[in-house]
Order: C-alpha cells, then structure tokens, then sequence
C-alpha cells in the first residue's frame, strides 16, 4: 500500500458525503453539460475516479464503455458496490492505479 493511497483510504465516506452539496451537485451539472456533446458512444478512461462519482453517469450520459482508475483501495470497494447496485454490467471496469516513485514518464501531449 502506498502512502497516497493510505491518504485516501480513510476519507472515503467523507468524500461521498461532501459530494452530495449544493457545489459538487452545480459541479456535477456543469460537468455533465460540458461532456455530454463527446459523450455518446466514446470509450472513457476515468483517471482517479474514486468512489464512483462520475463513473456511472458517464455510461448513463451515453459512453460506450468506461474504465475508472484510483490509488485507492477502498474507493475502489466502494465504486465497485455502486456499479452493482446500478446494474451497469459489462460496460465498465475498475482497476487500482500504481505509478510508483517515478510517476509517468514522456513529455506528454
């Protein structure tokens, strides 16, 4: 376990409660109305996805397909539970996200 991810671990009921404010649902609906346009049928890599805030939107917003990655183990757990409850299927998977001390490398885009 990384010591960023043992950062994160601890606040994830925090963290879904703090996204349940009148900000993050404003944030959420700006988002949604600045993404939906590329939307439909795309194939979304979600980088540090969490608990699943937007993940699951994404599908319901039109994507073909999302994959969401964290550091966080616990997030993770959670966002993994929310997708089975959704009953999202096969359309989205989930994986724990390790860069190591280097982090990327390259000189990006």
């Amino acid at each position: 376990m990384s010591p960023t991810s043992l950062q994160y671990d601890p606040i994830q009921a925090p963290y879904d409660y703090i996204r349940t404010s009148t900000i993050a649902l404003i944030e959420h609906d700006n988002v949604r109305t600045t993404l939906t346009p590329f939307i439909p049928n795309a194939r979304v890599l979600e980088l540090a996805c969490g608990s699943g805030f937007y993940t699951y939107d994404l599908l319901k917003w039109g994507a073909r397909s999302v994959v969401g990655v964290d550091i966080s183990a616990v997030m993770m757990d959670k966002a993994r539970s929310v997708g089975e409850e959704r009953g999202v299927g096969e359309r989205w998977r989930l994986s724990k996200l390790m860069l190591g001390s280097q982090g990327l490398r390259g000189r990006g885009v």
